[in-house]
């Protein structure tokens, strides 16, 4: 008897299989956020809650050789064998029961890479947690994460504006070198892990510099497996791309989940310093809340939201 915890691959798509209680099967890459919000997701369509779903965790399906783990390349990998295995949709008496693969589409609308099926629902913004920050009622999430009247959360709101925009359009620099080092598939110290950008200083983080600029280009080119004038045409190409998302005034869209706490809790300090009331707010815990108190207040009417419960109604 397998008693290893959680499922192994062959044993999860039998329970699968043998369901009567779900005709939905949701696995998630993310263990912070992802869940919850599918789940809000979920609840929000009368017909999924009609036909039954599950959520799990990629990291409770255990991988080929016995190991739990999770991330988008575990989702993508289990994805995989369930399609070698022809159990994307697997019918039993109670009719069709499928299984759908959410993943943060990261970069790759830009850089390319992405996975042909409606059983993979990707993000329509770069991560789950920018759905968070873009798709939520910013007022309520302020109001809660700050501790403020309904009439002070307005008008800090009113104040800080289109602050994602704002941001998006500031630093464009490291936005385009880090699409860049995806594209070229550079191993340097260029890319989404930094929490902020490393090339602009200040304490808005809002000043480019230019040294920092060149050393992340040089950086980027010297360590890139793509090489050549091969790599001149991707890094065109690519900063093309970019250049239409600005364009057409979508340069939201590029923006990592993990920039947006650091930068709205800014947003939110600079508007008490100016009205000279630095303790007229809930700053101790602010920065670890926000994305928790955005998806509490998720709009579930708002069209990413729409189009993702769309891509899930599909797979019924």
């Amino acid at each position: 008897m397998d008693k290893k915890p959680g499922f192994s691959r062959a044993g999860y798509l039998h329970r699968i299989f043998m369901s009567y209680h779900a005709s939905l099967f949701v696995i998630v890459e993310g263990i912070d956020h992802d869940r919850y919000l599918m789940d809000k997701i979920c609840r929000s369509s009368k017909l999924i809650k009609e036909k039954g779903y599950e959520i799990r965790h990629v990291k409770q399906i255990r991988q080929a050789r016995g190991v739990a783990s999770g991330g988008k390349s575990a989702v993508l990998s289990f994805y995989d064998y369930c399609r070698r295995s022809n159990k994307l949709t697997q019918r039993n008496s109670e009719g069709p029961r499928s299984i759908c693969f959410f993943v943060d589409r990261d970069g790759q609308q830009i850089t390319g890479g992405m996975r042909r099926s409606p059983h993979v629902v990707y993000t329509r913004l770069a991560d789950s947690e920018a759905h968070i920050f873009s798709d939520s009622d910013e007022t309520e999430a302020l109001a809660t994460a700050a501790s403020l009247d309904r009439q002070t959360a307005e008008n800090l709101v009113s104040h800080i504006g289109d602050w994602k925009r704002d941001l998006a359009t500031s630093w464009r620099p490291w936005i385009e070198e880090c699409y860049v080092a995806e594209a070229v598939r550079s191993r340097c110290w260029v890319g989404f892990g930094p929490a902020a950008s490393q090339v602009h200083t200040g304490t808005d983080a809002r000043t480019l510099d230019a040294a920092a600029l060149a050393a992340a280009q040089k950086a980027i080119k010297d360590s890139a497996l793509t090489t050549g004038p091969r790599y001149d045409a991707v890094r065109s190409k690519i900063l093309g791309k970019i250049a239409k998302v600005y364009e057409s005034d979508n340069q939201v869209s590029l923006l990592k989940g993990k920039w947006l706490p650091a930068q709205l809790t800014y947003c939110v300090a600079e508007y008490f310093d100016t009205l000279e009331l630095r303790d007229g707010w809930n700053k101790g815990s602010f920065r670890t809340s926000v994305i928790y108190c955005h998806l509490a207040h998720l709009d579930i009417s708002t069209a990413n939201i729409r189009e993702l419960r769309g891509s899930l109604e599909s797979l019924l």
